[in-house]
């Protein structure tokens, strides 16, 4: 499953990012603050197909190794991802009717994907919770690479951040049925986080242009607000 998941994300950042234009011959066309996000990202799920394939070789001791370099890696996703995140809610504050519809969305998944990050850390000595809760991490974070994946096949842009959160729900769907196939059971920890984060998701897109969800907006961008020099 954490190989299907990085794929998406590599596939979605193919032709939008991790392109000669945007990296080589124009990188500052985007902030630094855009980069290092990027690439902390994608580093991270890089490392998530290894840290597997090191779990299925049963080389414990260098998966752990690696494993204080995915905490280095999320953490650097985690702060300029905020950072960035900020930016965006104040351009929909100022008008931006993408970022003013999307931006709660794509928060949602990061503060999604810093709790079962989290708790996948807190469950290092109970494997079957440690790997769930990577799953779903890593799923919940890759709602930025769906959406451009919908965009790749779609023009219709207004619906492309819905789709692209909504959709990483659909691999932890896959991960549920592939446990019910093989174990002929299904874990009590996606069965219960599923629906909470479809929720979740729902409420943050529901809440955009309600007046206590420009109210949270503007609270958040006036929390960071002495951060953003740094974009």
């Amino acid at each position: 499953m954490t190989m299907l998941i990085s794929a998406s994300v590599l596939l979605g950042f193919s032709t939008t990012y991790l392109t000669k234009e945007q990296l080589i011959d124009d990188p500052q066309s985007l902030p630094l603050a855009v980069h290092v996000h990027g690439l902390a990202f994608l580093t991270w799920y890089v490392l998530l197909v290894i840290q597997a394939i090191l779990v299925m070789r049963r080389e414990m001791q260098m998966h752990r190794l690696l494993g204080t370099t995915s905490l280095l890696l999320a953490f650097v996703m985690i702060t300029s991802g905020l950072l960035v995140i900020a930016v965006q809610i104040k351009n929909g504050l100022e008008g931006d009717e993408f970022w003013a519809a999307s931006s709660l969305a794509i928060f949602a998944n990061l503060i999604t994907f810093c709790l079962f990050f989290g708790a996948a850390l807190l469950n290092r000595g109970s494997p079957e919770v440690h790997r769930r809760c990577m799953i779903i991490a890593a799923a919940t974070g890759s709602g930025a690479a769906q959406f451009r994946n919908f965009l790749a096949v779609s023009d219709a842009y207004v619906y492309a951040v819905p789709t692209g959160i909504l959709a990483t729900n659909l691999f932890l769907v896959l991960a549920m049925v592939g446990e019910w196939a093989i174990h002929r059971r299904i874990s009590r920890l996606y069965a219960i986080a599923l629906p909470i984060i479809v929720g979740f998701e729902c409420a943050m897109l529901w809440l955009a242009f309600t007046d206590a969800g420009v109210a949270m907006q503007s609270g958040f961008v006036d929390v960071m607000k002495p951060f953003l020099r740094f974009y």
